[in-house]
């Protein structure tokens, strides 16, 4: 997926109206949002909080919509400013 989401990028940088692109993109980053979750789930509970931390903050900078992303990059906070 992360060679996929590159090539996508080239894609849209020479012709940024391509709508195809653009989707496929858009499920591309959701697709890596979902498998750094599920990394970042396995981290935590192996006790590597702060890989799984990157995972989970990772996962919302690929989809910020990625809702469980967020619950787990909170449920993983060390303080209630960072949660």
């Amino acid at each position: 997926p992360e060679e996929l989401l590159v090539f996508l990028q080239n894609v849209l940088a020479i012709n940024p109206h391509n709508e195809r692109a653009a989707e496929w993109m858009q499920a591309t980053k959701t697709l890596i949002s979902k498998t750094f979750v599920q990394r970042g789930i396995k981290a935590s509970n192996e006790n590597r909080r702060d890989f799984a931390g990157q995972c989970f903050r990772q996962a919302v900078e690929h989809d910020e919509q990625n809702e469980m992303g967020w619950m787990w990059l909170a449920f993983n906070a060390d303080s209630i400013e960072e949660k």
